[in-house]
């Protein structure tokens, strides 16, 4: 959003908006690196895990078991153990991707920033030259 209206402004009224815009877009790029905001979606994702599991394992491994009544609490506790590992291993997988993923995005964010705050007023200037 910085950018689009970044450029706009710079396109009709000054071409250094485009450089403040760049500016922008590294401030956002650094406060998605320092939020630590997938840190906290997996711990939000573990509690509920948590919180939760008894529902989760009658819906999702009871549910689809016939006569799950027949089995031996040592079974039972077992096949809950088993389910338990896979789910939290799952989510430290999907972790690590989101994880690798929002790091991408700061670097490209701040990099995209830098570049931007840098030469922007010269882009548009340029630009604007060749398309008069």
């Amino acid at each position: 959003m910085a950018l689009a209206v970044g450029a706009w402004l710079a396109w009709y009224y000054d071409p250094t908006w485009f450089n403040r815009a760049g500016s922008l877009v590294i401030v956002s790029g650094v406060l998605l690196a320092v939020s630590r905001f997938h840190g906290w979606v997996h711990a939000e994702q573990m509690k509920h895990l948590q919180e939760n599991f008894d529902a989760i394992v009658d819906t999702m491994v009871w549910g689809s078991v016939n006569n799950s009544q027949n089995l031996t609490p040592e079974v039972k506790q077992r096949t809950e153990s088993v389910f338990r590992e896979q789910v939290q291993h799952r989510l430290a997988e999907n972790y690590a991707a989101a994880k690798d993923e929002l790091r991408a995005w700061e670097v490209l964010l701040v990099v995209a920033g830098t570049l931007i705050n840098g030469f922007g007023d010269w882009s548009i200037t340029t630009l604007k030259r060749l398309l008069a």
